[in-house]
């Protein structure tokens, strides 16, 4: 069976520049987020893209490439994603841990929003930014990946 990212952030002429797993990993450390995720990648063909993110509802973790990530190589970039998520969730939300399918939208909006520009968490989007995610994914589209 071969590998299905959750999301392909396709930039503004066609290619992809990101991939995207979300997982409710919650408690998860950056070396059990990089097994994790290492795994899926392992099991198929990995997909050509510029950036593989897997997003936890307590953290984000970016690699610059799937290479990174199959050799079990620390994130480039790590964030905390407890302002992003508070930013889509109401207030009175249930403070149990999140499963993946309110995960799951929660982050699509999110990626939406930072390929039109809109600004969640100013201190994450800076460090986005700075690798060059910003600039890779602005414009572009997000597609939620269909299971098989």
């Amino acid at each position: 069976m071969q590998y299905q990212p959750d999301v392909v952030i396709v930039d503004r002429s066609g290619a992809a520049a990101a991939i995207v797993e979300m997982k409710a990993l919650n408690g998860a450390t950056v070396q059990t987020a990089t097994r994790y995720l290492r795994n899926l990648l392992a099991h198929g063909a990995v997909p050509r893209a510029r950036y593989v993110l897997l997003i936890t509802p307590e953290m984000g973790y970016v690699w610059s490439d799937p290479a990174q990530v199959l050799r079990q190589a620390a994130p480039a970039l790590t964030f905390p994603m407890n302002r992003i998520v508070g930013h889509y969730l109401p207030a009175d939300r249930d403070r149990t841990p999140m499963r993946d399918l309110v995960l799951e939208p929660i982050v699509r909006q999110w990626l939406a929003d930072l390929a039109d520009g809109v600004a969640v968490d100013e201190r994450v989007e800076s460090s986005l930014s700075e690798i060059g995610f910003l600039n890779a994914v602005r414009g572009g589209l997000v597609n939620a990946q269909s299971p098989a």
